[in-house]
């Protein structure tokens, strides 16, 4: 098995961090963008910000375990539990 090193899990890592630096600034440039039709319209969006990231949390959640279970059921090597945790028949 290949050994990972610090320098691959960053050259891994950064199109994750480019991805959350692009979601931060849409969502910067949309509260901009909102705030010209007045404070009742920047507050409707922060209340339903906070509804969406809580939704996203949730996902992040079920994922990360998918992602545990997978590797659990690969370093076992037993494939019948990888097609339960992802859904497909290897």
């Amino acid at each position: 098995m290949e050994q990972l090193t610090v320098k691959k899990q960053i050259k891994r890592s950064l199109p994750i961090a480019f991805e959350s630096l692009i979601n931060i600034l849409m969502t910067l440039v949309d509260t901009l963008v909102i705030a010209t039709l007045g404070v009742e319209a920047v507050g409707a969006n922060g209340a339903m910000g906070v509804v969406l990231n809580f939704m996203q949390m949730s996902i992040q959640t079920i994922h990360v375990s998918n992602n545990t279970l997978v590797s659990k059921a690969v370093g076992e090597e037993n494939r019948e539990k990888v097609g339960l945790a992802t859904g497909m028949q290897l």
